[in-house]
């Protein structure tokens, strides 16, 4: 008898399994430590979504959403035309491009990115993958998770 969650570390029920069925166990890997992560810290990663303060007044292009992001350190999702997904912090923005600190979708640095505006097709500010990274830098990365198996 197993209980089941989601992806997104949410309980779904209790399920039945018969073991000759199984084939593979996986445990304590970083994809079920973030799981795990997610299951026990819910009133964060599944908070509301921030939204960028203080630009009621102003027109919202990707260029004033990055400088925002920079000046309040909001880790930001990119969608790009090339790279698929990029996690990160802005460090710098000019006039046509982006330097992003970018990390893994386990909270590990990942280098440094330098990105045209032109290679952006979307900033997600605050998702679940966005507060949930967020929330692993800020407690030291899965590696301080224990895992309940």
């Amino acid at each position: 008898m197993l209980r089941t969650i989601t992806r997104q570390g949410l309980p779904t029920g209790v399920q039945t399994i018969s073991l000759n069925t199984v084939t593979q166990i996986h445990f304590d890997d970083r994809y079920v430590r973030l799981i795990e992560f997610k299951e026990h810290n819910p009133e964060v990663v599944y908070a509301l979504p921030s939204t960028p303060g203080g630009l009621e007044s102003q027109y919202l292009t990707i260029p004033v959403l990055l400088q925002r992001a920079r000046e309040v350190r909001q880790l930001i999702m990119l969608e790009t035309q090339a790279e698929g997904y990029l996690y990160g912090y802005v460090v710098r923005v000019s006039d046509d491009e982006l330097l992003l600190e970018t990390y893994t979708q386990y909270g590990e640095p990942d280098g440094h990115s330098v990105l045209g505006f032109d290679d952006i097709r979307n900033l997600i500010w605050s998702d679940e993958d966005t507060r949930t990274i967020d929330l692993l830098l800020k407690e030291g990365g899965l590696n301080n998770e224990k895992s309940t198996f």
